[in-house]
């Protein structure tokens, strides 16, 4: 089969969707957007509040949401712990349509981006929720491969572009970014600490979102922000 081509007036003349927020001026409908910080830059904390935001129909960090469900995939923290940030967040309004998964080992699952049963099991959950977010956290315990390597992760996103595609749901995917080797010797002069030598890398960003297809289908535009 021949592939299309098009002119930039035939181009033109087609009818795009016009983008819609899920939240406002920072995450677009459809896309896929990475939050890049350094271990412990309080990730975690914003991956729950901007739950529970969406969950609640609240701002966020001053910005209108789009409400919706929540599936919060939790393969680092602790249920213990995403529960005192829940509860503080959400200040008694418990009612709320969020959905923890937790596969940090204190329940017999997990989850893994290479594993096809895994992909299959979340698949069922994104069907009979339908969330607005789906909240991968971290990413660097969803697979075993080396995130400065292209193509090591390709084969990876491409099952989250799976997932995104059920419903178009927006996923958000927590990083840990490493350190870019000059800031690293500032940080640790400013320290009294002597620099680290180590192989330079590619800084890995920290988050990562695919909203629901069916607001929007712009892929291309991505927002990263600093947690």
């Amino acid at each position: 089969m021949a592939y299309q081509k098009f002119t930039p007036v035939e181009i033109g003349a087609m009818d795009f969707p016009r983008p819609e927020w899920l939240v406002e001026n920072l995450l677009v409908a459809g896309s896929a957007v990475l939050f890049p910080a350094r271990e412990k830059a309080g990730k975690g904390l914003l991956a729950i509040d901007l739950a529970c935001s969406i969950a609640l129909g609240e701002p966020w960090l001053g910005h209108a949401v789009t409400e919706g469900s929540v599936v919060y995939l939790a393969l680092e923290e602790s249920m213990g712990t995403i529960w005192e940030r829940l509860s503080a967040r959400l200040a008694g309004r418990l009612d709320v349509p969020i959905y923890v998964v937790p596969c940090d080992g204190s329940f017999e699952q997990q989850f893994q981006l290479e594993n096809v049963a895994n992909i299959s099991d979340i698949i069922e959950v994104v069907e009979e929720v339908e969330p607005a977010l789906l909240i991968v956290d971290p990413l660097r315990e969803a697979h075993t491969g080396r995130e400065d390597s292209s193509d090591d992760m390709a084969p990876r996103l491409r099952a989250i572009r799976q997932l995104a595609g059920i419903h178009g749901h927006q996923e958000f995917v927590r990083r840990r970014a490493r350190l870019h080797p000059q800031r690293r010797s500032e940080r640790n002069r400013d320290s009294g600490h002597a620099p680290r030598r180590r192989p330079q890398s590619p800084q890995v960003l920290d988050g990562h979102c695919v909203q629901r297809r069916e607001r929007s289908v712009d892929r291309h535009q991505r927002t990263r922000t600093h947690r």
